[in-house]
């Protein structure tokens, strides 16, 4: 169940990030009091920081 609520959380992550919201407002749309535990939840599952999602998908 976990698994699945942090997939849900990441896929949701992903579609903000992409329709242009910020990196902080995100963090705590989601739940998480600081950007830099939402940046470390994102990192652990994904490998790359959000920013770097950004960067990767801007550069496409």
């Amino acid at each position: 169940m976990r698994q699945l609520i942090r997939f849900e959380m990441i896929h949701t992550t992903k579609d903000l990030l992409l329709t242009g919201e910020k990196i902080k407002n995100t963090a705590f749309i989601l739940g998480f009091e600081k950007p830099n535990h939402f940046s470390s939840f994102f990192k652990n599952y994904t490998k790359i920081t959000p920013t770097q999602f950004l960067e990767k998908k801007h550069n496409q």
